[in-house]
């Protein structure tokens, strides 16, 4: 029992210490970055116009914005690197058919947004990886309106 105390007390540590690397990254940039603390699947690659869906990795978002995101992910990435993100929100057409005038056979599952890499945080122990740290380049305004509909509705 005394173990799983510790191990939760060290969960609570790490997350404090991520959010203080956080806004410590988030000082450095000078856009208007409001993040909401929410998980979300998210499949990535580097933006290339080769790349097909087979190349993409999956993850989850930490914080999601209408202007960017921050997520880990287990490659070392590069800062200024730009990433094809696709994000899938949960009954996404059938949020986005309400704004749209048009159908599809097969509702998509995603949306996708082009992201520049602001920022790579470094992870050690227990969960090794990279905090990535992005802007959003490229954002349709209907699925910005989507998302921030659906991170206000899930609070």
């Amino acid at each position: 029992m005394e173990k799983k105390q510790e191990f939760e007390k060290s969960q609570d540590f790490i997350k404090k210490s991520f959010l203080d690397i956080f806004k410590l990254s988030f000082k450095q940039h000078i856009f208007n970055l409001e993040m909401v603390e929410r998980t979300i699947a998210i499949k990535f690659c580097e933006f290339k116009i080769s790349n097909s869906s087979k190349n993409m990795m999956p993850s989850e978002t930490l914080f999601i914005s209408k202007q960017g995101l921050l997520f880990k992910c287990l490659a070392p990435l590069k800062t200024n690197m730009l990433l094809r993100i696709k994000i899938e929100l949960p009954d996404y057409w059938n949020r986005k058919s309400k704004h749209v005038g048009y159908c599809y056979t097969e509702a998509p599952k995603y949306f996708q947004i082009l992201c520049r890499i602001l920022d790579v945080e470094e992870l050690f122990e227990p969960d090794p990886g990279y905090y990535i740290l992005c802007e959003n380049i490229n954002l349709d305004q209907v699925d910005a309106n989507i998302l921030t509909d659906y991170l206000r509705c899930s609070n």
